[in-house]
């Protein structure tokens, strides 16, 4: 990350000019910019390719092989590799596929085309060639139409006497085959790292004599120290200036430098040898040449086999080489335009004079000129996306991914609470129909853009668009790394290519809509969101739909729904902290902020250890698995780790998130979502972990600035927080859009990308759940309610719908959990950038109660314990509520900070009765003490209160607590309680699950000790024996239909409570041959593997026979350490 000072006063004004952050006024092209219905919607359709641009034919042979019968019917359309202009502008649009003009002859079809690679005029003596950077090949569209007529060539200019002999003729060597730093639209060719001398030959057709040949070479190079490159042609070297000097690099991020050097000189002959030297004496990293241009004049001379095809800014031409009758056989045609080609009237000198003035493309040819001849592709099936109708979201998607695509759209044509219209698109369509054949990120724009200005007009308006799919830096495939991907999906990136500080790749390309946007992108408006699935096989996209599926549908129903968790880094003078801080304070300004509760974990407050901060990693784990909405991380990151101090490793990102409860993520920081190489970045390694990892993830993919990310964490943090028209959250996308047009003038933005859905909303509810009486006494802000310790609790309230009022028809669970006092933390301050800090934070953990909902309304008893902090200031009672009704997933929560803690309760009644441990059980329920258990053990207990257990941390020796051997005390088993959904009245019960670190080899003897609210306690002792290496225990193996009459989900029930296993089901005949297999990996739900699911057929799809059939499971832990148990079932006809 780099620290960048940014005007304030420029931020402010720019901040006030973005304030409207939905957009401004919609600006769309005309509606007939756009055909009612492509051209592809009818008929035969041949798909085409050049590789160069010009004069192209296509024989008579080769229409016949094609299915056309008669030249005379075929039309050509489309634009070949003509590039897709970044700025969206009417006058430069393209819609669908134009017709393209030819001629026919006796030889076929004679046309002009656009390849990949353009030669391109910029002054009277200056030419350069100009490389389309998303495609190899130009394609065009043929097929036989003899009702449409085709586009005449008018005639244009007039016969001359006499016109200009010469014109400037440019010779291009260029190899493309390397990415210098594995980004951006650079590639370079040969090596002269280890060949430092290469010769390049070039032949100078109709050079005009003794004319001066100009020599460009362009060269890459990296290296400690400074380098040139020397050129020499024809034996003539050349003199080595500053221009051939290329400065030394020395910095990892900044991929080599660029020289790009002219000579000239006058060769004796018209053969031409440049050879090119790489003078280096340090260390080279890299040092490849990236073109040789060579520029001549020459003389407009009728080439004995071809196409003279040439630009000159004299409005007079006059081509010699043609004799006698030949002249009348010349076609001259101006390609200037080659969307609009006019044909030059030449006289029998073969000259001419154009009415226009400027520089001229034209191309002489006749009938019996030799020209290239385009190459088959496909035949191409019938399509019209032009008459789709509108629609709110559009998910694009390679043909091998639209099925997980079409899932994915009917998860929200179904959602209940913003049901859309969604178009599922195969991106070879898009590409054939706005992108003329190319693998352009344009064409996927284009196709956008006209849903888009259609909805200005009429509802629904696009919102939302997905990538599904991986890109890369290299989108033609010239790489490895492009090559890498069996179904790519284009991805935008920038030109600049040798410095990781301004090369990179972004999605905000597709959602820049307005017109006239793309010219400047730090400006833009986000037009719609634009989320990216990168996944990189069908398997992954159908796992990463399964993982949305499960994320809406499976997800615990608890409190951790509207939490937030937020780590910070050290260093850099507490900036990390302070943003940190001003986004807490941005999500907390809306009303739709004030039931977030925040648990931070700021690194800089703990004690630095052996390199490490091992309690600050300890309880961001633990927060992690207990459960967060979003997790946010803002500090210094890499695509393999965030933070350093061994916080999140790259082992740990492949560890440590298997995870019950899937947080989104929001993360200020660098590279950590580099997803445009083929090295899997940490951030896509999380959201393609099945079972865990998170659902989304806002991250940048390059180098960010610090101070930049303030300004979008702070945007982010007050979108977050805010609600739509319709009392709702906005879905994760909006947020992200919405966010980022509050910054204005701001590049670094473009660096984050948004991956996951972007219509996707997270867990957090809408709805509310309002505290309105404790004890008969209104809860308001004013009030100040003080809870004391020991006292006995009775808390009233409801839950509302989106509009306020109760929710009578709402029926289910609730659940309480008190936190004490805010307490302010002062950070250490640590290194000799470290800056102390003060925040603010919520107390420890006080109670948890569990009640019923009905009517809308709930009342539940708890007791105060009676260790407390001794501090006036808000507590937080968090409150969740969730139907128990069979088809309502209706829930809804609340944070409650208009209550103190604080003081004691004289009139607590004594209570003298302990609490109870009902049982104390080491991996499984049939545990005995002195049991052979691993080497990290899970400790599971029951308890019960008549009053209230104790899960304060506050008193000195009343906390719950687990020692090993009498001499290590774990202090913190209390957060790792559950409490039952619903208590008897005034008492409190639940269970214990906590994980012990790993164990010495031999017997141990583990105490738990159980307070309750009054101080009193309850002890139990139970010893193990750890044996290393101890195989894990199957107990049970079962169906839950036996017979099966449709499927069947097998259940493995083992001695590995909560632990991530392998659990595979193999279906044998009665003769012993596999049938059919299914395998899963996830975290167990306590002692039992999540269901494998048999739908009864075998493993080629087909339903078995009626009959016995046996099944064997076979568990198996991260280390390799497995058991086996094998059960008969029945299948049945279906019923």
């Amino acid at each position: 990350m780099r620290a960048l000072r940014i005007t304030g006063y420029i931020r402010i004004v720019m901040a006030l000019v973005a304030s409207v952050v939905s957009g401004q006024a919609a600006l769309a092209f005309p509606a007939d910019t756009y055909a009612p219905s492509s051209v592809l919607a009818d008929g035969k359709w041949v798909k085409v390719s050049v590789s160069e641009t010009g004069m192209h034919l296509i024989t008579r042979q080769q229409l016949g092989a094609w299915g056309f019968s008669n030249p005379d019917n075929v039309r050509i359309y489309g634009y070949g590799a003509t590039p897709i202009s970044d700025v969206l502008l009417q006058g430069n649009y393209v819609d669908d596929l134009p017709l393209v003009q030819s001629a026919v002859t006796s030889k076929g079809i004679v046309f002009y085309a656009v390849g990949p690679v353009r030669k391109i005029m910029r002054t009277s003596s200056t030419l350069e060639h100009e490389r389309n950077p998303y495609t190899q090949l130009g394609y065009y569209f043929l097929t036989e139409a003899p009702h449409v007529e085709p586009r005449a060539i008018e005639t244009g200019g007039v016969p001359a006497e006499i016109g200009d002999t010469s014109c400037m003729e440019l010779l291009v060597h260029e190899q493309e085959l390397s990415s210098p730093g594995g980004t951006g639209q650079l590639m370079v060719g040969e090596d002269f790292n280890h060949t430092r001398s290469r010769s390049f030959p070039f032949t100078l057709t109709d050079r005009v004599p003794e004319s001066r040949v100009y020599i460009t070479c362009s060269f890459v190079a990296k290296a400690i120290s400074s380098s040139t490159v020397s050129m020499s042609a024809n034996g003539t070297d050349f003199s080595v200036g500053s221009a051939d000097r290329i400065d030394a690099v020395n910095n990892a991020e900044h991929y080599g430098n660029m020289a790009t050097t002219t000579k000239n000189f006058i060769p004796d002959a018209n053969a031409l040898n440049v050879k090119v030297t790489y003078n280096c004496s340090g260390s080279v990293s890299l040092a490849s040449l990236n073109y040789l241009r060579v520029m001549y004049e020459r003389r407009l001379q009728m080439p004995s086999g071809g196409v003279l095809d040439f630009q000159t800014p004299s409005a007079s031409v006059a081509v010699g080489g043609v004799s006698g009758g030949a002249v009348s056989g010349i076609r001259v045609w101006d390609v200037t335009d080659p969307a609009k080609i006019t044909m030059m009237e030449h006289s029998s000198y073969c000259a001419w004079r154009n009415l226009y003035s400027g520089i001229r493309h034209y191309a002489v040819w006749s009938e019996s000129s030799p020209m290239p001849k385009p190459e088959f592709v496909a035949n191409v099936s019938n399509q019209n996306l032009h008459a789709l109708g509108n629609a709110d979201m559009v998910i694009f998607a390679p043909r091998a991914y639209m099925a997980a695509a079409g899932r994915l759209a009917d998860i929200h044509r179904n959602d209940a609470v913003d049901p859309m219209q969604v178009h599922v698109i195969d991106i070879e369509s898009v590409f054939n129909e706005f992108g003329s054949g190319s693998f352009d990120p344009g064409a996927l724009r284009r196709c956008l853009k006209m849903f888009y200005d259609r909805g200005v007009a009429q509802q629904p308006s696009l919102r939302y668009a997905l990538m599904l799919g991986k890109g890369t830096f290299d989108n033609r495939g010239i790489t490895g790394v492009g090559r890498s991907l069996a179904s790519p999906m284009p991805l935008w990136v920038s030109a600049q290519s040798l410095q990781e500080s301004n090369s990179y790749s972004t999605d905000d390309y597709f959602a820049f809509l307005e017109d006239g946007s793309g010219q400047r992108p730090g400006y833009d408006l986000l037009s719609i969101a634009v989320g990216r699935i990168p996944c990189t096989s069908a398997q992954e996209a159908e796992k990463v739909v399964d993982k949305i599926e499960s994320y809406l549908r499976d997800m615990p129903r608890s409190d951790w729904r509207n939490r937030v968790l937020m780590l910070a880094d050290d260093g850099n003078q507490g900036v990390h902290m302070d943003q940190t801080e001003l986004m807490e304070s941005s999500i907390r300004m809306n009303d739709g902020g004030e039931k977030l509760l925040f648990d931070k974990v700021y690194i800089d407050a703990y004690a630095w250890q052996n390199g490490s901060y091992p309690q600050a990693r300890a309880d961001f784990y633990r927060l992690l698995n207990s459960g967060a909405m979003l997790w946010t991380y803002i500090g210094h990151g890499s695509a393999t780790a965030l933070c350093g101090d061994n916080m999140i490793t790259y082992t740990d990102i492949n560890t440590q998130f298997y995870l019950r409860r899937i947080p989104f993520c929001y993360a200020a920081t660098c590279s950590f979502l580099r997803w445009d190489n083929d090295v899997r970045s940490a951030a896509e390694t999380l959201m393609f972990t099945d079972d865990g990892g998170f659902i989304g993830c806002i991250s940048a993919l390059r180098p960010v600035y610090i101070s930049a990310n303030g300004d979008l964490s702070k945007a982010f943090g007050t979108e977050l927080s805010s609600l739509d028209g319709s009392s709702n959250y906005y879905a994760m996308g909006e947020v992200y859009r919405r966010a980022k047009n509050r910054l204005t003038n701001d590049t670094n933005r473009l660096r984050f990308v948004f991956m996951g859905d972007p219509a996707l909303r997270t867990v957090l509810p809408s709805r509310n759940v309002v505290l309105e009486s404790v004890n008969g006494e209104t809860v308001t802000a004013d009030a100040q309610i003080t809870l004391k310790a020991r006292e006995k609790l009775t808390l009233s309230g409801s839950v509302r719908d989106l509009d306020g009022s109760v929710m009578a028809d709402f029926n289910g669970q609730i659940s309480a959990t008190l936190y004490d006092a805010d307490y302010s933390t002062t950070s250490r301050g640590r290194g000799k950038d470290g800056k102390e800090v003060t925040f603010d934070q919520h107390g420890s953990l006080l109670f948890m109660a569990g009640g019923e909902v009905k009517g809308g309304r709930f009342t539940m008893s708890v007791t105060m314990p009676s260790d407390i902090a001794d501090n006036f200031r808000p507590a937080s009672l968090n409150l969740y509520a969730h139907s128990t009704e069979s088809g309502d997933s209706r829930d809804a929560s609340g944070l409650c900070r208009d209550l103190y803690v604080f003081g004691f309760d004289e009139t607590a009644a004594d209570d003298l009765v302990p609490p109870v441990i009902h049982s104390m059980l080491v991996n499984q329920e049939s545990f005995s003490s002195g049991d052979d258990v691993n080497e990290t053990p899970m400790v599971i207990a029951r308890l019960s209160d008549d009053v209230g257990l104790n899960l304060s941390s506050s008193g000195v020796g009343h906390q719950m607590s687990l020692t090993v051997d009498g001499r290590t005390t774990y202090f913190d088993v209390a957060q790792f309680f559950t409490p039952d959904a619903v208590a008897s009245a005034g008492a409190m019960s639940g269970s214990v699950a906590y994980q012990l670190p790993a164990l010495s080899a031999g017997s141990h003897s583990l105490r738990l000790r159980v307070w309750d609210t009054a101080g009193n306690y309850a002890e139990e002792t139970v010893d193990v024996n750890v044996v290393p290496g101890l195989a894990p225990r199957i107990f049970d193996v079962y169906t839950d239909t036996n017979p099966a009459y449709d499927a069947a989900n097998f259940y493995v029930s083992h001695n590995r409570p909560d632990q991530r296993m392998s659990v595979t089901v193999t279906v044998y005949n009665l003769l012993g041959q596999p049938v059919w297999s299914g395998e899963s990996t996830g975290r167990s739900d306590m002692f039992t593997s999540t269901p494998l699911t048999w739908d009864l057929t075998d493993n080629a799809g087909r339903r078995v026979n009626r009959g016995i059939y046996l099944y064997r499971a076979t568990i198996q832990t991260a280390e390799g350490l497995h058991d086996t148990a094998s059960r008969k079932i029945a299948v049945a006809a279906p019923r």
